[in-house]
């Protein structure tokens, strides 16, 4: 009935979601870019109710890492202590789902 997705990217398993009969999705994606592009196709997906959380899950709390967006040809990517400038940088806070949504 509801799934919470993380790492949801553009969201390529919303046509399976909306198959199984999928009612709400938790859609939680970092990247800035892709959670727009995920936004803009939920609209072809009207018989799901979806959410959209543009944050990064961890196990680190309350320091700062880079986070890299993941070539999903190669796999590579994530979260992670690296140096380049070009990446965008996150300060992750400990939180409980409960404190996100309630469905």
């Amino acid at each position: 009935d509801t799934v919470l997705h993380i790492g949801a990217n553009i969201g390529q398993e919303m046509s399976l979601y909306k198959y199984i009969g999928v009612k709400n999705v938790i859609w939680v994606e970092p990247d800035n870019i892709a959670i727009k592009k995920l936004i803009f196709r939920s609209f072809f997906y009207r018989t799901i109710n979806h959410i959209f959380v543009n944050s990064l899950v961890s196990d680190i709390s309350g320091k700062n890492i880079k986070f890299d967006t993941i070539d999903l040809w190669s796999g590579l990517g994530g979260a992670e202590y690296i140096d380049d400038p070009d990446v965008q940088n996150y300060t992750l806070y400990e939180t409980f789902l409960k404190n996100i949504i309630y469905l």
